[in-house]
């Protein structure tokens, strides 16, 4: 991604991402664009807090997507402010919107795969002071990177989503679709009330071992849609994981509560999401009606609104 300047619309900045021109590259391009328009299409009256295309063109082979030219991402804005957490109300305001948008990507059968606060942009980098550390003046988000969502058509196997918002059936090489999503926005939240990433490992089988940990043991029928060779990598005969050969990171996930106990409605939330059965997870309809937003009001401008502390 570079930032160009746009000498068809007054030299206004713009940013520019140029896919190589390798095969596998312009393939998923190609999935890309397809969900870039099927959402500026939908998406009538901007209100799906996921980015617009301006337009598209190839270079020498090379596909390229034009688009407005947005903040940091909510993974450097943290990195940069010493991983200072959001607050609960901050939370709130980042959460419905990435909730919204991944209800409105659904609705189009539309799967994102790679929900992580890498992905989801500050509409603009404007900050002010507050307890010595930078927060946010707007806290208006872009869901952005549309390079490897996949339209829902069916089941899924490959290998999808940044490790450390990877669901376990993706782990489990197991097949995959639309819940995907919903176990990286248990991780998302979790990340933002806390200000680092919560499942910081590497190594698949450590990856299995902290979820067991942070939400509890795998239920053995999830545990069986994992098919050998998979299973030969992951599990001993007796079913115990691994650990013997992991490589085990220095930095562990804790039990949810120790994340959100003070939060009753959003440990419940995240916890809903975290669920080792894809099926019973909490989709993002129910979770917009969740307790943890029932006295909320989408307000994120803070020269506006009240500064809420925690």
């Amino acid at each position: 991604m570079m930032v160009v300047r746009d000498t068809s619309n007054n030299g206004a900045l713009r940013a520019l991402k140029v896919v190589r021109n390798v095969h596998k590259y312009v393939v998923a391009a190609k999935m890309e664009l397809a969900a870039l328009r099927l959402v500026k299409q939908k998406d009538t009256e901007d209100r799906s807090f996921c980015i617009h295309l301006d337009r598209s063109f190839e270079w020498q082979g090379h596909p390229c997507f034009v688009f407005p030219l947005y903040g940091r991402s909510i993974y450097r804005f943290l990195s940069q402010n010493n991983n200072v957490p959001f607050s609960y109300e901050d939370t709130r305001q980042l959460g419905f919107q990435i909730i919204s948008a991944v209800r409105f990507l659904h609705s189009l059968n539309i799967v994102f795969t790679d929900l992580k606060p890498e992905n989801v942009v500050f509409e603009n980098d404007d900050v002010i002071r507050v307890g010595g550390s930078n927060v946010p003046s707007n806290l208006r988000i872009r869901l952005v990177d549309f390079g490897s969502t996949v339209f829902d058509a069916g089941w899924h196997s490959h290998l999808v989503q940044t490790r450390h918002y990877r669901a376990p059936e993706v782990v489990l090489r197991t097949n995959w679709g639309q819940s995907i999503d919903l176990w990286s926005i248990g991780c998302v939240l979790l990340e933002f009330i806390y200000g680092n990433m919560v499942f910081n490992t590497h190594c698949s089988i450590d990856h299995l071992s902290q979820m067991e940990r942070m939400v509890g043991p795998m239920p053995r029928k999830v545990r069986d849609t994992c098919k050998t060779p998979r299973r030969e990598e992951l599990y001993n005969m007796d079913g115990s994981l691994r650990l013997d050969i992991a490589t085990r990171s220095p930095v562990q996930c804790r039990k949810l509560d120790y994340y959100v106990a003070e939060y009753p409605h959003l440990a419940d939330l995240v916890a809903k999401c975290l669920q080792w059965e894809p099926g019973k997870r909490i989709r993002t309809e129910n979770m917009l009606k969740h307790e943890y937003f029932s006295d909320f009001k989408f307000d994120p401008d803070r020269n506006k609104r009240k500064l809420m502390q925690g």
